[in-house]
């Protein structure tokens, strides 16, 4: 384990019981361990993907349009090579997506099920690793989901989503985001209380008593995030 999980894994506060019955469980050494093994089967048993020498968490920054003016900080996952015929190389990267159980209470207190891996990607899953390709042009992407009991990988061959002409729409996609804070930056001009009025925020949530947004955050900030809207 390196020292920047090992920070997070020690400075977890949980947000009731339950939480903390979770956290335990997907921490669980034996659980860690399967889903590891797990990622390395779906990687190992794919006949490209096993001829790879692998790079983890390779840094990236990416300007997606020139009308554009904020960057994409990329954090890949994983980034392999492996040799291909007359091309010389060909590059793959990859995304692990690490599947746990869900904790439901019973009469006996908590009962933690096992979970099988997603028989389809999700539509954020597919629009980070199409933001990826972009970075290496002519790379191969392919996205790993595994649990302690299941594993699944989509790649361009058992994926359509994942083809090159599919991939252009989740970057447009992302081009709309980009734009659409960008132009609420452009109209607050610097001015926190303009862009505050330009983001909803949805008080509801606040008032929740185990919100995973707002549990860790102290009355003194709250009532400074409330003055914004006052």
């Amino acid at each position: 384990m390196n020292s920047r999980m090992k920070k997070i894994i020690d400075n977890f506060t949980p947000l009731d019981n339950k939480d903390e019955l979770k956290f335990k469980h997907i921490i669980d050494k034996n659980n860690l361990k399967s889903i590891s093994e797990n990622h390395l089967k779906a990687i190992n048993e794919d006949n490209e993907l096993n001829k790879c020498s692998w790079i983890a968490e390779q840094e990236h920054t990416l300007w997606l349009d020139p009308e554009i003016f904020t960057y994409f900080l990329i954090y890949m996952d994983l980034v392999g090579t492996a040799p291909s015929g007359n091309v010389g190389e060909q590059i793959y990267i990859g995304d692990l997506k690490n599947v746990f159980g869900t904790l439901t209470k019973t009469k006996k207190g908590f009962s933690y099920s096992n979970k099988k891996a997603p028989v389809i990607p999700h539509h954020s899953h597919l629009m980070q690793i199409s933001l990826y390709c972009e970075c290496i042009p002519g790379s191969k992407p392919f996205i790993s989901y595994a649990s302690n009991c299941d594993y699944r990988l989509f790649t361009e061959d058992n994926c359509d989503e994942l083809k090159p002409e599919n991939r252009k729409k989740y970057i447009q996609q992302l081009k709309v985001y980009q734009l659409s804070w960008q132009k609420k930056l452009e109209i607050a001009n610097g001015d926190i209380k303009i862009l505050s009025q330009l983001v909803r925020p949805d008080f509801s949530e606040m008032r929740k008593k185990n919100n995973i947004w707002w549990s860790g955050i102290n009355n003194e900030y709250r009532e400074r995030f409330k003055k914004l809207y006052a």
